[in-house]
């Protein structure tokens, strides 16, 4: 997530909140107002608290920053939440310097508290605490923080009982013992196949210009001659036996020759992702299909496609030859323009219970550019089923390293 984008564009809503000084001791009673309110906030997703910036009326802003020696540790937050609310709310509050260029630019310190995995509303105050009595509960909307009334309460169990399987259903990332949140690197530069073919046909270019320029001994030169003559049958024209405008052709048009081996390169060199759902209803979840929504950006690479290795005498495949299982069963992927989105669909049948069972039956694949370093991607997962009152949906991060 680009938060210099969010401190310098967004406004305060349901889900952000801007604070000019940090929550010392004495602030410790209005840090347990605000997190219950984010946590009983009728929003989705990640929800955070932007500390060390003065976010005024007008929407304009002032950075006030933190000293890095009175930066509060995250523990201390998370032992004063887990001893004052129940039940137990996840969150982290971690550095963030605003507006950095390098390592000589550290830029502003500011503190962001991330709120999580607010599925088991309402929450509440465990115990009293200073003003706060056992039981208060407050609930944000918009920019405002209010009391829960009866009709707050009314709304989230009417949601529960609608939908028994939503506090039944468990999805995470895959191998992670249902986390929804993994850190994955970027992509470190590296040579194409058409770049390794651009840097080939280069020198061989120089060698033939050389000899035409009598650069070269001249029984070289015959030789060369002699075996741009020569053609196999059964392959194509070695790169060393082409004339000079063949190659200066061929270097035109390397991207578009070469585009499915860099297509499968990128491919290999990319990480796969899949979701694994626990059921731990009574009953199935009949006729499941799950919508993975993705942002859509210049820096996301999602394949739509499962690439297979180029072959290199594709006219000697079988006319027969069926698809690969990769291939049949990679997931449906789009780009949903109005939305600004990728998607990746995948139809799961029935989801039995208590039977842990793949989203994807061929994992997805994803691919990030070395400008989002540092950011947080926030990916939105929707469970659909035949028997599911409402669309059960669930939050995922990637933190990009």
């Amino acid at each position: 997530m680009e938060y210099d984008d969010i401190i310098d564009y967004e406004q305060e809503s349901t889900k952000l909140d801007f604070k000019a000084i940090q929550y010392d001791s004495t602030k410790h009673q209005d840090l347990l107002k605000d997190i219950i309110s984010m946590a009983n906030a009728d929003v989705e997703g990640e929800k955070h608290i932007i500390v060390g910036v003065n976010h005024k009326a007008s929407g304009q802003r002032d950075i006030v920053g933190i000293e890095e020696e009175t930066f509060v540790d995250s523990a201390i937050y998370q032992q004063l939440i887990r001893e004052n609310i129940e039940p137990y709310v996840e969150i982290s509050y971690e550095p963030y310097e605003y507006n950095g260029k390098d390592d000589d630019y550290k830029g502003d310190l500011v503190g962001i508290f991330k709120i999580e995995d607010c599925d088991d509303k309402p929450y509440m105050m465990k115990k009293k605490y200073e003003d706060l009595d056992k039981g208060d509960a407050f609930i944000r909307k918009g920019t405002h923080q209010t009391p829960m009334t009866r009709s707050d309460l009314d709304k989230i169990y009417d949601k529960k009982a609608l939908n028994d399987f939503d506090k039944n259903i468990k999805i995470g990332f895959k191998n992670t013992d249902y986390s929804k949140r993994i850190e994955l690197s970027h992509l470190d530069k590296f040579d194409l196949p058409s770049d390794r073919a651009a840097q080939k046909i280069e020198g061989i270019l120089e060698e033939k210009r050389n000899l035409e320029d009598g650069l070269v001994d001249s029984e070289l030169v015959d030789i060369q001659k002699l075996m741009q003559g020569y053609t196999n049958p059964f392959s194509s024209t070695p790169y060393e036996n082409r004339s000079i405008e063949r190659l200066e052709k061929n270097l035109r048009n390397l991207k578009e020759t070469y585009r499915d081996n860099d297509l499968y390169e990128l491919f290999i060199n990319s990480h796969t992702i899949n979701f694994e759902i626990l059921n731990k209803d009574t009953d199935y979840i009949k006729d499941a299909f799950f919508k993975l929504e993705i942002p859509y950006r210049d820096e996301i690479i999602v394949f739509k496609e499962f690439h297979e290795e180029p072959s290199d005498e594709p006219l000697f495949i079988a006319a027969n030859q069926t698809p690969s299982f990769e291939v049949v069963n990679y997931p449906d992927v789009y780009i949903n323009e109005e939305e600004n989105k990728f998607i990746a669909e995948n139809n799961l049948e029935n989801v039995k219970h208590h039977i842990p069972s793949d989203v994807y039956s061929v994992p997805l694949r994803i691919l990030f550019n070395v400008n989002l370093e540092g950011e947080t991607i926030e990916l939105k997962g929707i469970l659909y089923g035949e028997n599911l009152v409402e669309p059960i949906e669930r939050s995922f991060f990637i933190d990009v390293k």
